[in-house]
This record gives structure tokens, sequence and C-alpha cells, in this order.
């Protein structure tokens, strides 16, 4: 086979790539906000089965992505991590235990075969549960940015951005704990549905010196009032002070190589 599928399906976001199977390098990719949480709600407003309706959303994506590279991807298998092995995903998935290893050794995978409405062999991969906590797609993209094989990481934190942030803690390559913050979350509350959603604006200019001030003086704030407080300063920075409502955003586009990789280290060893 000299290609697969590489699919992100997170809370919020859908990501899928094309990967050349022999040297791993994505050759084209389909977006959308199609996440699974959208999804799932608008399973509930069906007769379809969870698992026909989620097939349906990923095969039209991959159509999307036929006519985009020019190029027939029938039975080209697809690898799906994140929230798609959740209870509101594609299929529900038992979550593997920490210790985990970084060589993804003690992964949940489950492989769905080809119907007749999806001509694709699915390769699904589970998360990662502690005694209080759990994360999906964070193992993956852990995976995929780092190689036990050539380096012994010891009594580090790895931080990871999203609907959930995560904040992993690794010893002796090996997963031993790990928290999660609710961020986008509570940036996605407060920036569209609280009064502070008047006082702000999304733009591309990231590295501007008036957003990279802004920015900075945000994470101190941060770092030395509580949310409840800190938070309605975006509103009184702008009323009073005249700060600019522009809002600055990154892209994602290192989570998504992350998880390409680790799903090319995955495509070799199923």
């Amino acid at each position: 086979m000299n290609y697969f599928l590489s699919c992100d399906w997170g809370t919020s976001t859908f990501r899928l790539k094309l990967i050349n199977a022999a040297n791993g390098e994505a050759i084209a990719g389909e977006y959308s906000d199609q996440g699974i949480a959208d999804t799932f709600a608008r399973w509930k407003t069906t007769e379809s089965t969870r698992e026909a309706f989620y097939l349906d959303v990923l095969n039209h994506h991959i159509l999307s992505l036929e006519k985009k590279v020019n190029l027939k991807l029938d039975a080209v298998p697809v690898i799906v991590s994140g929230m798609a092995s959740s209870s509101i995903g594609l299929m529900e998935l038992p979550y593997s235990e920490l210790p985990f290893d970084l060589s993804g050794s003690n992964l949940t995978i489950r492989g769905l075969p080809e119907t007749s409405g999806f001509n694709h062999k699915i390769t699904l991969i589970s998360g990662v549960r502690s005694a209080d906590d759990v994360m999906r797609g964070e193992e993956t993209q852990l995976i995929g940015c780092t190689d036990p094989e050539q380096t012994v990481i010891n009594d580090e934190i790895f931080v990871f951005p999203g609907t959930h942030s995560k904040h992993v803690h690794i010893n002796n390559n090996q997963v031993t704990g790990f928290k999660t913050f609710m961020t986008g979350d509570f940036f996605e509350l407060l920036s569209q549905k609280s009064i502070l959603s008047t006082s702000v604006e999304k733009t591309n200019d990231l590295e501007s010196p008036d957003q990279l001030s802004s920015f900075k003086a945000g994470v101190e704030e941060g770092a030395t009032n509580n949310l409840l407080s800190a938070a309605f300063k975006v509103r009184t920075n702008n009323l009073c002070l005249g700060l600019t409502q522009q809002l600055k955003t990154y892209p994602a586009q290192w989570a998504d190589d992350a998880v390409a990789r680790a799903h090319h280290k995955i495509f070799h060893h199923l």
C-alpha cells in the first residue's frame, strides 16, 4: 500500500491527511469544524446508526480529499485517533492505563473492516487513563513528537494545547501522570457566550509588538490573579485603556504533524 489516511478527530475539529506510507510525508489535508461533539449532536437528530453516520461524515471528507489530490483513494486504510474512540465517538474503546510507554506498545487499538458503504479498513486508537483523569488524542501526539529509541526522556512535562489541555509527566520514557485543564472550553465560553465577547475579535496578526505585549501582560495577570477577576480585565482594558479587540490565534500545524508521524509509526506495526 503506497498511502494511508491519517485522521485526528478531536472534540471540536476534524483533520484528515493523505500520507505517503514510505516516508511519512503528508501529501494533502482536509480540515473542518465537524469535531466529535458536533458530529454526535447531529447524529442524535437522525435515525441512522451511530457507526453509519460517523462513517458517512468520514467518507465525505475522504471524497473531498480525492478531488483535491485528483487520486482515487478506494481501499486506502484509515488510522483514526482522538475522540473518535470515546463515548460520543464512532465507537467507544477502553482506555490504556498508566504507565504508558512512549513507544505506543500498550496502545488499545481496534480494527474495523470495510463495509458496503465504506470501502476502507479503519484502525481506531483509544486513549489513556490515570486513576482520576483521561485523555484521548494527546497520547498519539506524544508518540509522534518523541523518539524513545534515540533519547531517554526523564522528569519532564509536555504541555498539549486544545479544548482540554493536557500537562503530561514523563519519567524514563513512560507517562506516569497527567492533568487536564479546560482551556479551550473556558476560552469558547468567555469569548463567545459571555459579556467579554463584545471585547474580542479574531486576527491573524500573530507577531505584532502590540499583540505580543498584550499577550505577555495577560500571562502575567493570569499568574498573579484568579481567573474570575483577571478575565474581566479583557473588558476593562478595552473600555478604559483603549486596547484593541483583536484576539491572537495560533495555527495547530505542529499538532497535525505529530499525529501524522505517530500514525506513520503505527501503520508500519499493524
